[in-house]
């Protein structure tokens, strides 16, 4: 509900936004910026953002992340 919230707000048709559990990350272009909506559930404990990529992915739009505690300190 949170990302769909997101994706209206940034002029995203939230019809377009699902759970992005198998697949790790979704993308949503054609708002404002663009959307990321990252699920971490089947990351292994302990790893690190910087592996993943997303906060280069996420440098010109917003990035929503479900289950953080997945990253590492």
């Amino acid at each position: 509900a949170l990302v769909r919230g997101l994706a209206v707000g940034l002029g995203i048709d939230e019809d377009e936004v699902s759970s992005p559990t198998f697949t790790l990350v979704h993308e949503y272009r054609g708002g404002r910026l663009p959307l990321l909506h990252a699920d971490l559930y089947r990351l292994p404990d302990g790893s690190v953002i910087d592996d993943l990529g997303l906060d280069e992915l996420a440098a010109d739009g917003l990035l929503a992340i479900e289950w953080p505690e997945r990253l590492a300190q």
